[in-house]
């Protein structure tokens, strides 16, 4: 569980030093914006890894740093 929200967290902080918006990160990987809040509202829902690595590939960044802690 405690693993899940350091993910959640490293995302959020992922997502945030980019300079496109969240919503267009997401469009680009594909994922819809409104589920991806939901999930990431959730604390007892994980984020799937389809999505981490959708999201890295769009970042063009390595998925280890959305999933390791800083």
């Amino acid at each position: 569980m405690n693993e899940n929200i350091n993910i959640k967290r490293n995302l959020k902080k992922v997502l945030k030093q980019q300079k496109q918006t969240t919503k267009s990160i997401l469009k680009d990987a594909g994922i819809r914006d409104d589920l991806f809040f939901q999930y990431l509202s959730a604390p007892n829902r994980r984020i799937p890894a389809v999505w981490i690595r959708r999201i890295a590939k769009s970042l063009n960044i390595s998925t280890d740093e959305i999933l390791l802690e800083d």
